[in-house]
C-alpha cells in the first residue's frame, strides 16, 4: 500500500523497491530538505517559510499541475522535464538553476523524491498522449533581418488570428485587455509575460518557446497552441514571439528578478 511517509512524500510500496531505488530517494529527500523546503516547504506545498517573500511564489507540487513540460497540455512531466526545471532554473523568479550546484546523481534523485508530492504520479502516464515534439528550425530563420520578413509578417498574423494580444497586449508587454482580473487555477492573481522583457522561465531558445507555445502552461490561462495551428505556422509564431524582445543591457540583467516582481 501507499501513504504519507512523515516528510510529506507519497510513498507507494516503498518496502517493495530495489534498495539503491530506495538509497535513491532518500538522497533525494535530503538535498529536498536542505535545498528545496526553505521555499516549496517539507512536504512541496510552496508554503516553506521563504515564500511569503516570493513572488511569483513558489510551485505547489501537491497539485501535480507542472507548467514547464514536454507532455500534452493537463498532461504530467516526464522525468526529463522536471530534471530540466532543476537544472535550468526559472529566470525572472527565485528558483536557481541546479546544473552547478548539486551533482548529477542528486539531481536525478530530486526528480524521484519531486514525484512523490502527487499521488497523480502513481495514476497517469504523462505519454498517454503523444508529447510535443521540436521540428528542425526553417533554414530561412536563420537569415532574419531587423526589418520584417516573410516569416515575420506570417508569425505576426498568427499573433493576431489568436488573439494573442488580448492578454500579452499588441506589443507584447502582457497589458492586454483580458488582463483584468485574470487568475490561475488557484484563484491567485496572474499576469502575462511581458514578452518586450524577454525572461522566459521555461527557457528562451528558439526551442524552449516553441514547446512552451505547444504545450502550453498548466495552471494558467495560456492554453496550448498545437490544436488550433498548421504545422506552417508553428515557426513563424515563435519567431514573432522572440522578435518582440528588446535588446537587454547590463542594468536589465543585473534587475531583472526585481523587474519581474514588480511588473
Amino acid at each position: 500500500g501507499g501513504g504519507q511517509d512523515g516528510f510529506g512524500g507519497w510513498q507507494e510500496g516503498a518496502a517493495a523497491q530495489p534498495p539503491e531505488a530506495q538509497v535513491s530517494l532518500e538522497r533525494g529527500r535530503r538535498a529536498w530538505l536542505v535545498h528545496c523546503a526553505p521555499c516549496h516547504g517539507r512536504e512541496g506545498g510552496g508554503n516553506g517559510p521563504a515564500a511569503r517573500f516570493l513572488e511569483p511564489p513558489p510551485r505547489d507540487l501537491t497539485r501535480g499541475e507542472y507548467k514547464w513540460r514536454s507532455t500534452a497540455s493537463g498532461a504530467l512531466p516526464t522525468d526529463a522535464d522536471i530534471l530540466r526545471t532543476i537544472d535550468e532554473g526559472a529566470p525572472g523568479s527565485a528558483m536557481p538553476s541546479w546544473r552547478t550546484r548539486l551533482p548529477e546523481s542528486t539531481r536525478h534523485s530530486l526528480v524521484a523524491w519531486v514525484k512523490t508530492f502527487s499521488p497523480r504520479f502513481h495514476s497517469e502516464d504523462p505519454l498517454a498522449d503523444p508529447p510535443v515534439e521540436v521540428p528542425p528550425m526553417p533554414a530561412e530563420a536563420t537569415r532574419l533581418s531587423d526589418g520584417g520578413t516573410q516569416l515575420l509578417d506570417a508569425g505576426k498574423a498568427t499573433w493576431k488570428r489568436l488573439k494573442c494580444w488580448d492578454c500579452h497586449g499588441d506589443g507584447g508587454r502582457g497589458d492586454g485587455p483580458s488582463t483584468t482580473g485574470m487568475k490561475d487555477s488557484q484563484g491567485r492573481r496572474i499576469a502575462p509575460n511581458d514578452l518586450v522583457k524577454g525572461v522566459f522561465r521555461a527557457g528562451d531558445s528558439a526551442e524552449a518557446v516553441y514547446r512552451t507555445l505547444m504545450t502550453g502552461l498548466n495552471g494558467t490561462p495560456m492554453p496550448s497552441y498545437q490544436p488550433t495551428t498548421t504545422p506552417a505556422e508553428r515557426w513563424p509564431l515563435v519567431l514573432y514571439v522572440r522578435s518582440l524582445r528588446r535588446p537587454r543591457t547590463w542594468i536589465d540583467t543585473l534587475f531583472a528578478p526585481l523587474q519581474e516582481q514588480t511588473r
